[in-house]
Order: structure tokens, then C-alpha cells, then sequence
């Protein structure tokens, strides 16, 4: 990966994930010392005898606190972004756009039930929403589907999320928060 950044230069290297490439050393256990050759091949190419230059290295991880801290040393991965959770009106934005042009059941008014979920979802990520928006959508066609089964019709009814579609996925939402 380093050498075809280093060939395509200017380029990102972004690694997502990036504590189980780097994990702290000796955190293994009794494995193989495969994390840790990983580990070391990793650091030489970021200090390497070929400079990087032209090529920018980004990670992600939401387990910083698992990562080898000689990764994080200046010269490597030299800047530490932490981004929290979102507050309550991003966390409405954040529903708007994944209820936007979705079906929603006759009668729900889309700012008001952003508002009303991000109100219900305090510490909820953007990840966390998203999902909730997606099995919410996934409970009406089911419900759709049974619907149609039911009434051999094929017309009978299209899938719409209705506010209890949303409220069990919250619901699920929130049980599931650490």
C-alpha cells in the first residue's frame, strides 16, 4: 500500500479501523507475534528510508485507547482529532437526511419527528441513527410484505414507517448503548 501511494503520490492512505492494525504490544497474549511484526512493518514505512512525501496517512478508530502508543508519536499519526457525539440538533440533521424520501406514514411531519427522536436519543451516533432509520424502514416492508400475504393483493399496501417503526428501533437503539 505505502509503495503504490508512494508511486500515485499525491495521494490519502486512510486506514479505517486502525487499532486492529495497531494494537498495543504485549496485548496479545500467547499469539504468534503476528500483531506485532504487523505493528513493526507498519512504523518502518512510516519512518522509512523512502519519504512519504506526497502522501498523507489517515486512521480511524473509536478505540484509540488500544493502539500502540509509538504510532501516535509525532512524525506518524502526529494529530489526535477526537470527534464526540453529536448534540441534539445534529443528531435531528442526522435523521432528517435518513428519513428524507423515505415513506413515512400519512400524518408524520419529518422536523417535528427529527426533533422528537433526537430528543429520545441522547448520546446516539450518527452510525447508531442511521441504523435505527434503516430497520425502521425494514419493520414497514416486512410489515408490508405480511400484509400483501395476507390479502393476496398486490396493491393493497405500500410500505410506510410509522412512528412506532421508529420508536422500537430507538428503543432497540438505546438498549443496545454501552
Amino acid at each position: 500500500v505505502f509503495r503504490k501511494a508512494r508511486q500515485a503520490s499525491p495521494c490519502v492512505i486512510f486506514f479505517d479501523e486502525i487499532d486492529a492494525l495497531l494494537p498495543r504490544r504485549g496485548a496479545g497474549g500467547a499469539d504468534s507475534g503476528v500483531p506485532e511484526r504487523v505493528l513493526g512493518q507498519f512504523l518502518a514505512e512510516m519512518d522509512g528510508v523512502e519519504d512519504l512525501r506526497g502522501v498523507l496517512v489517515l486512521g480511524a478508530t473509536n478505540r484509540l485507547d488500544v493502539m500502540d502508543p509509538a504510532a501516535l508519536r509525532p512524525g506518524r499519526f502526529d494529530r489526535v482529532i477526537e470527534l464526540g457525539t453529536p448534540d441534539e440538533e445534529a443528531r435531528a440533521e442526522i435523521f432528517r437526511v435518513h428519513l428524507t424520501g423515505r415513506p413515512l406514514a400519512p400524518g408524520l411531519k419529518l422536523p417535528a419527528l427529527c426533533a422528537d427522536l433526537a430528543a429520545r436519543t441522547p448520546g446516539a451516533s450518527g452510525a447508531q441513527i442511521s441504523g435505527a432509520c434503516q430497520r425502521a424502514a425494514l419493520r414497514a416492508v416486512a410489515r408490508a410484505v405480511e400484509a400483501r400475504e395476507a390479502l393476496r393483493d398486490a396493491d393493497s399496501s405500500a410500505p410506510r414507517i410509522t412512528a412506532d417503526d421508529l420508536s422500537e428501533c430507538v428503543r432497540e437503539l438505546l438498549d443496545r448503548a454501552p
